[in-house]
């Protein structure tokens, strides 16, 4: 509407311009300063349309593309914007084109440091940075400029500007400012990055390796990338939520960039065309001019001149163009300043010979007299057009607006046939939650408020492939709506917006009820929502809340709209997860029903004591509606608000704290006064709204329009509840991330026993096939050699110790023994009963080929040797107090046997054949202290020629023994 009236105001204007004279007036160039160009021309135009109608334009195409058309390199204009200064060359070929400074602006230093908010740095660490010598935050430099912070020992990732940037110039040319070396190998640019090379133009690719594409582009590379620098202009700046830093001048003064110490720079400048750190004491060393390119005498359309005179001198002395500036986060310029314009450039302008500031003079006096002379006629002219015009224009729209609407009522757009919604099939009732002192679900029938109000009825579809919420209508109302229902149907449907309202797209009739269609599909609404168990809410989300809900209540009341309805249950959180208030269109409807009357109010309440579910809805009411019959207004909509911030930050029903039916509870609300208990976790200020919200007297109650203002004031931040949502969906992606981890670190915990048990259980070299998933291969030995023993004459220990005694005394001498053998070329066959089995000498090839059945032999009974000595050491340490010793029997054999892997639940390494048999055959018939060998054995040692091997016959068979020390025959 305001843009209307714009419109309207600039027609009259015009059409009543008493000189009738049109010019024109072309510029383009820098995007630095174009909100404040546009602005400006806007504002300027409009002070010259009494006069003159000039068609103003600027096009925004950068600062270098701006110098090319003012050097007749493209479309004619008559000035070109640009945030550089002429270079030397441009100077010496263009000898009529003169800078005039017309903004001042600051470019700041963005950064992000984790845990670090302020920072001071200044020109020469900067340099540094950008140049590859310093390249840590915790650099000697920085740490002496910032003693009180404590920065990170962090690599620095400097960030510049991809395009050709004004801001890049600026930058570069304070470095050269400070450091000699910067000014001979990179000097002034505004280049960044060639994407036709893949390199920047000037910058050192080694230091600067990440560029970003316009401003957005730069400050988006910092905050998504910790311990990052860059530069970008304050003005942009103020839009992102970013850290800048404070720079060291060139008076050793900290600074930050500010109004004040822009115009500090601009004042010690003294007319230079350059601020970039200047001798100021406050001045901010990163401030910078941006420009207009004028032609000197070039000019031909000397209208256009004057024009652009005049409009340099509004820009630099008007106080209407100072607080545009100054809104947008430039810098207008001081009086000083604008008058070493007028006066070394403005005054020296010429058009045809003609000296263009002197023209200036003569129309500003022309235009003057003009007024003075034809005053009365003007005022009355003006008065009577305008009148005119405005009054033909507005009935012309209220003739078309009425048109337009007369029609959609014929036409019915408001009434959506029902067969062009497709539903979903998923609908259901708003559940009704008995109270309880525990706050139990519920789940129950239909809601019904007597013969006024029915409980509303969800569905979802799909209109036109868009999401729809389908609401049955709660209040009862005519089959056929009156002309001034539909109008008002009309009204609501094209203009009520708000982001936390639920847009109303028309009305539809299923099943010969009236539904309300609006245009949203939702998770469900609000009092679902906080229930429910999965969805983990925080205390800033119960406050995001409560402003949406509020600021939607607030903007209906605007509208004239009560809402007369309110409970949680009318309240959904869409797939955005915004809040979004429905059923608010029900009450204004039934508002103009043809049966409603004076005496026939909004809510006519009749319900039954034994009416729970209607109970439990009417506890969100004002308890006058309820006594009272009264209608619904603002205030009554106050304190459903309360009642339902209270349902936000308890997430249970209402008065769970009492142990009544709805029913009972109602009877206390209106005839007692009683309230629900507020919850601890409600903020103070809340609190007290809540309280006075539910006083008796509605005079007392706050509007809702006072509340919102309330909780911006207390709760300023601007957070979504999906960036909260958001918040919550890392904190808990975070949470699992921990948990895998910690499963993890159990995972290689579990794997790491798994692993040592399996290395005790199988030999090694098999372990280690067994973890790379491979399989054994069983292998079949012609003649394997095992090793038997067993401890024997138990009972002669048992007699001088107790059976924990004996255990621990076993255990600890096995243990022992596993260490004397852990190099033996030895496998420990587990499993085998009584008997301590060994295979001798494996080669654990599929073949066993490379088995030598001798070299296995003699490695048995030089081990069972190392066993024996072992014993009696043991004896003599442990044993020798109770005069006993520990008495072991040997067996040694060779024979055919069959090698593999058990799997059983842990894997088991295992002999099978005619060698194990015998081997503890042997051992069982031995003797204590001697070492029984197999025919077999006796046969291979005398075939190698081992002589110390002596022979006994025992009932006729050959027993083959070698005692500790010497071999014989017994």
């Amino acid at each position: 509407m305001k843009n209307q009236f714009t419109i309207i105001y600039l027609f009259l204007v015009t059409l009543v311009n008493v000189a009738g004279k049109t010019a024109t007036l072309y510029g383009a160039g820098a995007s630095f300063p174009s909100q404040v160009y546009s602005e400006w021309i806007n504002a300027y135009r409009i002070s010259r349309l009494a006069h003159i109608d000039i068609d103003m334009r600027y096009e925004v195409v950068g600062s270098g593309e701006g110098k090319k058309r003012v050097m007749g390199k493209g479309p004619a204009v008559h000035y070109a914007g640009s945030d550089a200064m002429l270079t030397e060359t441009e100077q010496a070929n263009y000898t009529d084109l003169r800078l005039v400074q017309t903004l001042a602006g600051a470019v700041v230093l963005v950064f992000n440091v984790p845990d670090v908010s302020k920072l001071v740095l200044n020109l020469d660490v900067v340099t540094g940075i950008y140049n590859g010598t310093i390249q840590t935050w915790n650099h000697t430099d920085i740490v002496r400029l910032n003693p009180q912070i404590k920065l990170p020992d962090a690599n620095i990732v400097p960030i510049a500007r991809a395009d050709d940037s004004g801001s890049t110039s600026v930058f570069t040319s304070a470095l050269s400012s400070v450091s000699p070396e910067w000014r001979k190998h990179y000097g002034t640019f505004s280049k960044g990055y060639n994407y036709v090379t893949k390199a920047p133009f000037y910058w050192n690719s080694s230091v600067v390796k990440q560029f970003g594409q316009t401003t957005v582009g730069a400050v988006g590379l910092v905050l998504s990338t910790e311990f990052s620098l860059s530069y970008s202009s304050l003005s942009d700046v103020k839009s992102f939520s970013i850290n800048h830093a404070w720079l060291q001048n060139s008076q050793g003064n900290i600074v930050n960039a500010s109004i004040q110490s822009v115009q500090d720079a601009i004042v010690s400048a003294d007319g230079n065309l350059s601020i970039v750190n200047t001798n100021g004491s406050f001045a901010y060393p990163l401030s910078t001019f941006t420009y207009f390119i004028v032609y000197m005498t070039s000019m031909t359309d000397c209208d256009s001149a004057i024009e652009l005179v005049r409009y340099i001198t509004w820009l630099s002395t008007s106080e209407q163009a100072a607080i545009s500036a100054e809104r947008l986060g430039f810098v207008a310029l001081e009086k000083h300043t604008s008058d070493l314009i007028a006066d070394h450039t403005l005054k020296m302008i010429t058009c045809k010979g003609q000296n263009v500031w002197e023209l200036m003079l003569q129309q500003i006096a022309l235009e003057n007299a003009l007024a003075e002379d034809n005053s009365w006629k003007t005022y009355v002219y003006i008065g009577v057009s305008a009148g005119t015009s405005v009054m033909v224009i507005f009935v012309v729209l209220y003739i078309k607006y009425q048109y337009g609407i007369h029609r959609e009522l014929i036409k019915n757009t408001w009434r959506i046939p029902h067969l062009s919604i497709k539903l979903d099939g998923q609908q259901y009732s708003t559940p009704s939650t008995p109270i309880s002192s525990n706050g139990s679900n519920d789940m129950s029938n239909r809601i019904h408020f007597g013969d006024g109000y029915n409980l509303n009825y969800v569905r979802y579809g799909k209109l036109n492939h868009q999401n729809v919420t389908l609401i049955k209508f709660g209040l009862k109302t005519e089959p056929v709506f009156s002309l001034k229902q539909r109008r008002m149907i009309l009204w609501q449907i094209k203009t009520v917006s708000h982001v936390n309202v639920m847009p109303l797209v028309g009305l539809t009739q299923l099943t010969e009820s009236w539904h309300s269609v609006f245009m949203c599909h939702s998770r469900g609404n609000l009092s679902e929502i906080l229930r429910d168990p999965k969805f983990k809410f925080h205390d800033k989300m119960f406050v995001i809340l409560a402003k949406c809900l509020v600021s939607a209540i607030s903007y209906l009341h605007r509208k004239d709209i009560v809402h007369g309805r309110l409970t949680s249950k009318c309240c959904f959180i869409d797939s955005t997860w915004n809040l979004r208030v429905t059923a608010w269109n029900e009450v204004c409807i039934y508002k103009h029903s043809r049966s409603n009357s004076s005496h026939n109010k909004i809510l006519p309440i009749d319900w039954s004591p034994e009416d729970e579910s209607s109970a439990e809805l009417l506890l969100f009411t004002a308890p006058e509606v309820i006594k009272y019959r009264s209608d619904v207004t603002p205030e009554t909509d106050s304190y459903s608000l309360a009642m339902v911030y209270q349902e936000i930050f308890s997430r249970k029903p209402l008065y769970t704290e009492l142990s009544l039916k709805p029913t009972e509870i109602l009877y206390a609300v209106v005839t007692c006064g009683i309230r629900p208990r507020i919850t601890e976790k409600t903020p103070n200020v809340i609190r007290l709204i809540m309280e006075r919200c539910w006083e008796i007297d509605q005079a007392s109650r706050p509007s809702t329009a006072s509340i919102e203002v309330a909780l911006h004031k207390e709760f300023p931040d601007t957070v979504s509840l999906l960036d909260c949502m958001t918040d919550t969906l890392e904190q808990y992606a975070v949470g699992l991330e921990t948990k895998h981890n910690e499963l993890k670190a159990e995972f290689e915990k579990i794997k790491n026993q798994i692993n040592t048990s399996l290395y005790h259980n199988v030999p090694p070299p098999v372990a280690d096939i067994l973890l790379n998933n491979k399989k054994y291969q069983c292998t079949q030995y012609e003649s394997i050699c095992l090793m038997a023993f067993a401890v024997c004459h138990v009972e002669n220990l048992v007699v001088h110790t107790t059976p924990t005694g004996f255990v621990n005394l076993m255990t600890h001498f096995f243990s022992s023994l596993d260490q004397v053998l852990l190099n033996s070329n030895l496998y420990c066959l587990h499993g085998q009963c009584e008997y301590n089995v060994y295979a001798i000498g494996m080669t654990f090839d599929s073949d066993a080929t490379g088995y030598n059945a001798t070299k296995a032999a003699i490695e048995a009974v030089k081990a069972a040797k190392n066993i024996f000595n072992f014993t009696r050491k043991f004896s003599a340490e442990r044993l020798s107090g109770i005069n006993a010793e520990l008495m072991l029997k040997f067996a040694i054999t060779l024979g055919p046997a069959i090698t593999g892997v058990v799997k059983t639940k842990q894997p088991k390494f295992s002999v099978f054949g005619k060698a194990m048999e015998e081997v503890r055959d042997l051992c069982a018939n031995s003797s204590a202290g001697n070492i029984r060998l197999a025919p077999s054995v006796f046969q291979t040692f005398r075939a190698v020629n081992e002589e110390t091997i002596h022979i006994q016959e025992v009932n006729e068979q050959k027993q083959y023994y070698i005692d500790i020390d010497v071999c014989y025959c017994a």
